[in-house]
């Protein structure tokens, strides 16, 4: 049975960015993800710099050379009506 997510573990480069590649099918998944970032230092600051696109996105960290662990949770469709009617004026 496939897991209900994606995740992994990464290392940013010199700059501080990591671009994670999903498999091929990750996009027909679902349209909105929820993005979990976990860096392995502590004082770490980890963030999405780039959504997904295709199949890849991009992490950034204020540290160059830095770990992080990521997973990506598809949101259910249910949740997405939710989210999009609670942000409609």
């Amino acid at each position: 049975m496939p897991r209900p997510y994606f995740d992994g573990v990464v290392w940013t480069d010199a700059d501080g960015y990591a671009e994670v590649t999903l498999p091929h099918y990750a996009p027909a998944v679902a349209t909105r993800f929820r993005y979990e970032l976990t860096p392995m230092r502590p004082h770490v600051r980890a963030v999405v710099a780039t959504g997904l696109a295709g199949n890849r996105f991009t992490i950034q960290t204020d540290e160059p050379h830095a770990k992080v662990a990521w997973r990506l949770v598809p949101l259910p469709a249910d949740e997405l009506v939710a989210t999009t009617e609670a942000s409609t004026p």
